[in-house]
């Protein structure tokens, strides 16, 4: 993670969730980036570049190969959605998690495709004019 020094010039390693002080994180906070981690790979698509999505998830592998790719995709989507719903509660002013992998990775993948929730467009909505090249 990192090292860090303090005034009297001892080094510390530093841990995760350490302010950079080494006082951690508050509980919530590290509780709510443990449960979008989660999240985050519950949708994760480990292979992009190959015609079928290779999901990291083994429930969501599961309904691939039972009910097919179109089924997974459908139900990713709404995963997403929902996922989405719980980050907004966990992004706060006072916690800013919008750099987190489950934003840069998933909802900006999601977005231009409009597969957000409507409130993550805003006001507008989605339009699908705003995402041409």
């Amino acid at each position: 993670m990192g090292e860090y020094a303090t005034l009297r010039e001892k080094w510390y390693a530093q841990k995760r969730y350490d302010l950079g002080n080494n006082k951690p994180y508050s509980n919530s906070e590290i509780a709510r980036d443990i449960i979008l981690k989660a999240l985050y790979r519950a949708v994760r698509i480990e292979d992009k570049d190959t015609s079928w999505a290779s999901y990291s998830d083994p429930f969501l592998h599961e309904v691939e190969n039972d009910w097919g790719t179109a089924k997974a995709k459908a139900v990713r989507k709404l995963m997403v959605k929902y996922i989405y719903r719980i980050f907004e509660k966990y992004h706060t002013k006072g916690f800013d998690m919008s750099g987190h992998e489950i934003v840069t990775e998933v909802f900006h993948e999601a977005e231009p495709r409009g597969e957000m929730p409507s409130a993550y467009y805003g006001p507008g909505g989605y339009n699908a004019d705003n995402y041409k090249d």
